[in-house]
């Protein structure tokens, strides 16, 4: 009673497992039938070759030229055409054995796909407060190990259910047949050991390869963690998701080529087994030989079908180790869509006012970072923002760009909730240049570019010169087509930085937000970046958070920012003689010290 109560209980709970994996099974259901097919039909055949062979055995045991065998209407005869229906059911196992191999590996990896392109999906489309708060390296491992873990289940699923399919015909055989000795199998094993090597070494180039596709993914992953703001502030989500889909469905097709060689080595070696017993009885009948009972042992049902019931065991163990991981995954993506962004839908044509009123935000309840914030500012101003260090300045770029959402008043774009505003059209007709810059692994022109691919090759140039770097990248042997990335030595970070600013001007905005694009350069650059900014005065409305008064002298107007709420707003001049914190300041800076 209590052996059937386990049974019973672990039925259950492979029950509820295949339920927890049927919304990523979904469309597939003929794959699963195909899997459960061939499995079935294996096992048939994996019997009958089994059957005829004792049955071959035994009449040549017993020195009988001529036997028959019947199964139902079928009814064979002479040892020939046994041998012969042995050889063609051997290769009608092998054939099925192969697809049973084969889809699971396939099935595994479509779901490993779909895993990583939801995950990293839905992570694109989750607000900025989400990505600004998400753990670094947490979305790579999801990615990465968690998901091919999450895979393995479906793998194991597979595996499990072939294993079991196959079992039920050879137990059911086992019943026919007596057992004997197996010292022939031994020997046979040894050999294609041997033999099956250099296919096994194959398995383990294509796993090295398998796992530099997984790197590259990883490398792919966290370059878009990384570069996550700006992909946001341009607009360039699906482009990112492009280049991450290309990533993940070659991770795919090598992890699938390695499954499947890995599933296909012991189905060769199994098969090459029972290729080597039809063709021994073939050659021990041709010289004669009666006497061989012995040859019974080869032909161990219940060997053959306990082996089975191990591969299905292993397979329930691995099932459920893999559940966690797949729990895990989908909890994420859950997470992160309940996350997104509501979309606008107003389209705007250009941006005339940016205002705030009353505008408040928190990253945490109770722990407001910006104040009542309130101002308006008309399209061509050049606006700067001072303020102390944790001030608010950069939070209040973040609203300003959409990042974050206020948490109190109102933020207005044409006298427009910026809220309602289409996104296509707010990312064409903003630009921003962060404090620390990020490039591209990729040409100049790809970094300038930034995946909009209606950036014309004119306006990448047009943007290098407003940025003073086109007589930097003339000089450089490959011009535009320079490959430079994040930590390429070539690149100095004034470069960086003028290259970055070069990318915001591409795509011809009518406000661009630079968040302190100075702070950290030397004179030269500084200098170029100045006079990028003095060229662009009036062309654009310009929003800079500065700490260095060479950056304010081009601002119609100054923001002094203190505690999170906006102190003065006044042209420069009559802050001086109004705002002591500014007044401070810029008598600090021009004794040398930044603001």
């Amino acid at each position: 009673m209590n052996a059937q109560g386990s049974v019973r209980r672990r039925f259950r709970r492979v029950g509820r497992a295949v339920a927890r994996l049927s919304p990523l099974l979904r469309r597939r259901r003929w794959t699963i039938v195909a899997i459960a097919g061939s499995s079935a039909g294996a096992g048939v055949a994996e019997a009958g070759v089994l059957a005829l062979v004792a049955y071959i055995a035994s009449a040549m045991s017993r020195g009988i030229d001529h036997t028959s065998v019947g199964f139902g209407p079928i009814h064979l005869e002479g040892i020939p055409t046994l041998l012969g229906a042995a050889a063609v059911l051997a290769l009608l196992r092998l054939g099925l054995k192969l697809v049973a191999a084969r889809l699971p590996a396939r099935l595994s990896g479509e779901v490993q796909t779909r895993l990583r392109n939801e995950l990293f999906g839905s992570y694109l489309d989750a607000s900025w407060s989400a990505k600004a708060q998400e753990k670094e390296g947490r979305l790579q491992e999801l990615m990465g190990g968690q998901a091919t873990t999450a895979g393995q289940a479906v793998l194991q699923m597979g595996n499990g259910l072939s294993a079991a399919l196959m079992f039920v015909p050879l137990a059911a055989a086992a019943f026919v047949l007596s057992p004997g000795v197996a010292a022939l199998v031994l020997v046979t094993a040894a050999v294609l050991f041997a033999g099956l090597r250099p296919l096994s070494r194959r398995v383990r180039r294509r796993a090295a390869a398998s796992s530099a596709a997984s790197l590259g993914q990883a490398s792919g992953v966290a370059e878009s963690v990384r570069m996550a703001e700006e992909v946001e502030a341009f607009g360039t989500k699906e482009a990112a998701r492009s280049v991450i889909d290309s990533l993940v469905t070659s991770l795919e097709a090598a992890f699938v080529r390695t499954k499947t060689l890995a599933a296909i080595v012991p189905v060769l070696y199994q098969s090459a087994v029972i290729f080597f017993l039809v063709g021994g009885l073939a050659l021990l009948y041709a010289m004669g030989a009666s006497r061989l009972a012995a040859l019974g042992a080869v032909v161990l049902l219940l060997l053959r079908a306990s082996a089975y019931g191990q591969q299905f065991q292993a397979a329930y163990q691995n099932l459920g180790e893999s559940l966690p991981y797949m729990d895990r995954v989908l909890r994420a993506v859950e997470g992160y869509r309940g996350r997104a962004r509501p979309p606008g839908h107003r389209p705007i044509d250009r941006i005339r006012t940016v205002e705030f009123e009353s505008v408040g935000f928190g990253y945490r309840a109770g722990a407001p970072v910006l104040h009542e914030v309130s101002f308006s500012i008309r399209a061509g101003e050049a606006v700067g923002v001072v303020g102390p260090t944790g001030a608010g300045k950069s939070t209040l770029l973040q609203v300003l760009l959409r990042l974050q959402e206020p948490t109190g008043g109102t933020y207005l774009v044409n006298n427009v909730p910026a809220g309602e505003i289409e996104d296509a059209s707010w990312h064409r007709k903003i630009a921003y240049l962060p404090q620390e810059p990020h490039l591209l692994g990729g040409s100049v022109a790809d970094n300038i570019r930034f995946h909009r691919e209606w950036i014309s090759d004119e306006a990448v140039e047009r943007a290098a010169r407003l940025a003073h770097i086109h007589d930097d990248i003339s000089s450089w042997d490959e011009g535009y087509r320079t490959i430079v990335g994040q930590r390429a030595s070539a690149v100095s970070g004034g470069q960086r930085q003028r290259l970055c600013l070069a990318r915001a001007l591409a795509g011809a905005p009518d406000l661009l937000l630079l968040d302190e694009p100075t702070s950290a350069l030397d004179l030269r650059s500084e200098r170029l970046i100045q006079d990028s900014l003095e060229g662009l005065r009036g062309t654009l409305t310009l929003v800079v958070v500065a700490h260095r008064l060479t950056t304010l002298s081009l601002c119609d107007r100054v923001m002094v920012i203190r505690d999170g709420r906006l102190e003065a707003f006044a042209p420069a001049q009559l802050l001086y003689d109004s705002n002591e914190f500014y007044r401070r300041a810029v008598d600090l800076a021009a004794a040398g010290n930044p603001l």
